[in-house]
């Protein structure tokens, strides 16, 4: 009766494929901008961190006495806070310092 049928699921089609086209907007170029000053901004702090733990490290050497804090958790029953150490090893993993301690009384 109606030849109209076709036409209306023609223009339904190219509505629903204008819809899944993924064009970018204007929010999504500013999200874009935010991420990458977000994470150069991270990226420099990161940096600053191992600069700085670096440098820390740096001032103990084999043989120093230090203190490592012990935990509110692990530490509920006991009186010192801190358990004295001493460092018996250093040495540099993925630009990582690390130290090898032993309990001293």
């Amino acid at each position: 009766m109606f030849e109209q049928a076709p036409l209306i699921s023609e223009l339904s089609v190219d509505a629903c494929s204008h819809s899944l086209i993924s064009t970018p907007t204007k929010h999504f170029a500013i999200c874009t901008v935010v991420t990458d000053h977000y994470l150069a901004t991270a990226n420099k702090k990161i940096k600053l961190h191992q600069d700085n733990l670096k440098l820390m490290g740096s001032k103990f050497e084999l043989n120093d006495c230090v203190n490592i804090e012990i935990h509110s958790v692990d530490g509920t029953n006991t009186d010192p806070k801190y358990l004295p150490c001493i460092i018996i090893e250093k040495y540099e993993r993925n630009n990582i310092l690390l130290f090898k301690l032993i309990w001293s009384v």
